[in-house]
């Protein structure tokens, strides 16, 4: 089961990663939303399971959704609409 959770894990940074060069080469902003949503609810929600078994490694998976979630944000708001 641990395994299939670290392949599903790498698959969804896998996904953010080709949706932020998506948005950085060709300016859509959708691909920048759907990358932060996609990261940052499957990082939460892998940092809410961890966090349940009682293991302080859960900041990691957390951590990681609010670094990739911000950045998205304060890169849209920095950014103009027209992109």
């Amino acid at each position: 089961m641990l395994h299939v959770l670290g392949v599903a894990l790498c698959g969804v940074g896998v996904a953010g990663l080709a949706l932020l060069a998506v948005w950085r080469r060709t300016g859509e902003r959708l691909a920048a939303i759907g990358a932060a949503a996609t990261v940052g609810i499957v990082s939460s929600a892998n940092a809410v399971g961890i966090y349940t078994v009682g293991a302080m490694i859960f900041i990691g998976p957390a951590l990681c959704a609010l670094f990739v979630v911000l950045g998205v944000w304060l890169e849209l708001k920095r950014a103009p609409a027209s992109m």
